[in-house]
């Protein structure tokens, strides 16, 4: 069996844990394990965690600058600014796999 449908076996088996890898050509795909809720179960991966993360900052920014200020002087500044810096480039490779339906994966030289 060739990966592709390995890959395809497994993504219709476990809807929403495993997701394509857009990062680089070591990883095939990652697992993302499901959030669960007092309702149920909610399907979770890198790029719905990322924009909850993306959008909840977003909402700091326009609601609460003082607050974000306050988190900007702190010693972990380095960790929210270095998601900020990633997170747009990450969240549109897997909006470009979701849209082509294959993963492009585009490494600099």
């Amino acid at each position: 069996m060739d990966g592709g449908r390995i890959q395809s076996a497994l993504l219709s088996e476990a809807l929403g844990c495993f997701f394509p890898a857009v990062d680089s050509i070591e990883h095939q795909m990652g697992l993302g394990l499901p959030y669960r809720t007092a309702s149920g179960i909610v399907p979770m991966n890198e790029a719905a965690a990322m924009y909850a993360v993306v959008y909840f900052l977003s909402s700091l920014v326009r609601y609460q600058p003082a607050y974000m200020d306050a988190i900007s002087e702190n010693s972990d500044a380095w960790l929210v600014e270095s998601f900020v810096k990633s997170a747009p480039s990450q969240l549109l490779r897997y909006m470009v796999s979701a849209t082509l339906g294959y993963s492009l994966i585009i490494e600099s030289a």
